[in-house]
Parts: C-alpha cells; sequence; structure tokens
C-alpha cells in the first residue's frame, strides 16, 4: 500500500516480527505443555491424571468444536498449570513521565516502566481455596464443591494471557495447541513419565517470577 510494497526494510521488519511472535508462541507451549505434563505425572496428582484419560476415552477424535469448548478437564489442566506455573507472570507498562497512575485512593507519578505481576492473585486464597494444589475441577461449572469453585472475581483475576492492548492475541491457539497434547498423551491408557520429582521441579521461567521445570522434564515415558 502507498508504495510500501517494494520497501525492503519494511517488509524485513514484518518478516523479523512474524518469526518473533512464531518463536515466542512455540517456546511459551513447549515451557507449559511441560509443566502440565509435571503436575499430572506427580504421585499426587494421579486423580487428576486419571479424570483427563476418562474424558479423552469418552471423546475419541473429537472435532474442533470439542476440542475448543467441550473439554472442561483438559481445560481445567490448561488453567492449573498456566496458574501455579506462569510462563509470563509479569507485565511491562511503558508510561510516559508525565502520566498518572490511580490505585486503590492512591495518585502515582509514572516512571519510565510500571511492572504489573499478573500472577499475584494466582496464588492468593482470596480469588482461589487451596491455592498450591492442582486441582483442574476448580475450574468446571459442573464443580459441586462451591468452596473450591473459581469464582466470578477469580476469573476476572486470572489473567495470565494479558488483558487491554497487552492481551496474547495467540491464547485461543495457545489453548488448541495445549489441549491437544495433553489429549494424545492422555490417549494411551497407561503412559505415564517416570522422573525424580528432587530433581525436576518448578523454578523461575524466562520472565522473573514466571516458572519452568528444572532442566525440562527429565524422565523415561512408558506405556
Amino acid at each position: 500500500k502507498d508504495g510500501t510494497a517494494d520497501d525492503t526494510d519494511r517488509i524485513d521488519g514484518v518478516v523479523n516480527n512474524l518469526l518473533f511472535l512464531l518463536e515466542a508462541s512455540h517456546g511459551t507451549s513447549i515451557y507449559i505443555t511441560t509443566s502440565m505434563l509435571y503436575f499430572l505425572n506427580l504421585q499426587k496428582n494421579k486423580l487428576a491424571l486419571k479424570k483427563v484419560r476418562k474424558e479423552v476415552e469418552a471423546h475419541p477424535n473429537p472435532s474442533f468444536s470439542t476440542l475448543k469448548n467441550g473439554l472442561p478437564t483438559l481445560e481445567g489442566c490448561v488453567n492449573e498449570t498456566l496458574r501455579l506455573a506462569p510462563i509470563v507472570a509479569v507485565n511491562p507498562l511503558i508510561a510516559d513521565d508525565s502520566q498518572m497512575l490511580r490505585i486503590r485512593d492512591q495518585t502515582i507519578q509514572c516512571p519510565p516502566v510500571i511492572m504489573i505481576c499478573l500472577a499475584s492473585p494466582t496464588r492468593d486464597p482470596k480469588y482461589f481455596a487451596r491455592p498450591m494444589e492442582f486441582l483442574p475441577e476448580r475450574w468446571a461449572e459442573s464443580c459441586e464443591d462451591e468452596e473450591l469453585k473459581v469464582t466470578e472475581s477469580g476469573r476476572k483475576a486470572f489473567r495470565l494471557m494479558g488483558m487491554g492492548r497487552h492481551v496474547c492475541l495467540g491464547q485461543s491457539l495457545a489453548r488448541l495447541v495445549l489441549k491437544s497434547a495433553l489429549y494424545t498423551f492422555a490417549s494411551e491408557p497407561t503412559r505415564m513419565i517416570s522422573f525424580d520429582p528432587k530433581t525436576s521441579k518448578l523454578q523461575d521461567g524466562i520472565f522473573f517470577p514466571s516458572s519452568s521445570v528444572s532442566d525440562g522434564l527429565v524422565g523415561r515415558v512408558t506405556s
């Protein structure tokens, strides 16, 4: 448009941005998938994995629509992993020195960069009961435990895919990729990952204070 089709600098800039987004999405999916399989293969979470297998068994060859909206247990596993092991826990807001920010009746003169910790409410018992436990069922609309079930305020506090102009544009695709990976893993009824929980554990991730599994999930897949 307007002669930019032959502008090699602009074209290179667009291509580089697209490659960066592709790499970012691939890296994010790998980190979260690894953390999700880590949680589900811990001995204390074997009941959660059993529920995942039951849901997978009930939906052989799921359609796109089913994979997107019809697998609440898998969706809950993705949400719990994001909650307990967020890949990006903070979001930078670049502000002009002349801008003012008002928080809880306090007016703050903005510095050049404000770091917003999106992950801070995810382990707050005010929003999530038993916050340090991996409990995918808390996200289901059918959850009968009213104390455990995520409330509307909890869902509003769950902003690990960003918000506003900082929202992750690829979050819907990312969720599909994560659920597809989990579906494939759980489709084999006896498939497990054996690892040493003393050496494979959560640690700070690529954007502190986010999380990842130390040195990847070093273990052996058995079926």
